[in-house]
């Protein structure tokens, strides 16, 4: 089947690379991972609504920005399946985290934990 995604860069229409299986590419030169593991809805753990007026598109820019990075990784390593266990954090959930930093990289979009397997595989392969 024929993906068809506008790219986040240019707007234009991102087509599957063939000389690279799992990717989708556009004429710009960004491309991404055809199939994510980790989507912005995982990212967002359901807080969009309840903290609307704290999710700006800054924070929806920044989480596109690290997921194609993460997605990437994942699918470099061959990891099938990946869980969020903290994406974005409103000041109200990140203050209610233990040891969490006041300015946390989870307010701005820019960071993610992820969920390992119980053979800690993705932590292995990483070291």
């Amino acid at each position: 089947m024929q993906v068809y995604r506008a790219c986040r860069l240019c707007g234009s229409f991102m087509n599957p690379k063939a000389d690279l299986p799992g990717w989708i590419a556009c004429s710009c030169g960004y491309r991404k991972v055809e199939t994510p593991l980790i989507t912005l809805q995982m990212h967002l753990m359901g807080r969009e609504k309840q903290y609307a007026s704290e999710l700006t598109q800054d924070i929806i820019n920044n989480i596109n920005e690290l997921l194609d990075k993460v997605n990437a990784l994942l699918f470099e390593l061959k990891v099938q399946s990946a869980s969020v266990t903290s994406g974005w954090r409103p000041a109200a959930i990140n203050s209610q985290v233990a040891n969490a930093a006041k300015k946390s990289l989870h307010m701005t979009g820019k960071a993610v934990d992820i969920l390992d397997d119980s053979n800690q595989t993705l932590a292995k392969t990483i070291i």
